[in-house]
């Protein structure tokens, strides 16, 4: 798992499993990817709506946990309606699970709070 995008192969920049980010996934479909994050209910991955542009293709989710990866497969994809593919404004999708994910993956809840302006963050993804 890399979390950032200008060195990726730099060992500072990346985290192996069992490090708390075990629910950020690397989801494909076709011949794209993308990343996403397990939330809190187990079977569902937010994401990215453009990732779909060019359909749902072959699907699936890879998790990388400590007893190694993991592969999910998707029931299906809910993009927000409205998400607008020109201005990629309301970029979000859900992407559902065929099956709960695995215990050992972290999962998150969505922040819904209203001081962030000024606040630390962590990008983290593929």
């Amino acid at each position: 798992m890399v979390t950032t995008a200008t060195t990726p192969s730099d060992s500072r920049y990346q985290a192996g499993p069992g490090t708390g980010l075990d629910g950020v996934v690397r989801i494909s479909t076709g011949n794209l990817y993308g990343t996403g994050a397990l939330l809190y209910d187990g079977h569902a991955i937010l994401t990215s709506a453009h990732l779909f542009a060019q359909g749902l293709g072959s699907l699936t989710i890879r998790f990388d946990l400590p007893t190694g990866p993991f592969i999910a497969h998707a029931q299906s994809v809910s993009i927000i309606e409205t998400y607008d593919a020109t201005s990629t404004a309301n970029d979000l999708a859900l992407v559902w699970l065929d099956e709960a994910a695995p215990i050992g993956a972290d999962r998150y809840d969505l922040y819904r709070g209203n001081n962030e302006v000024g606040q630390r963050f962590e990008l983290v993804g593929y």
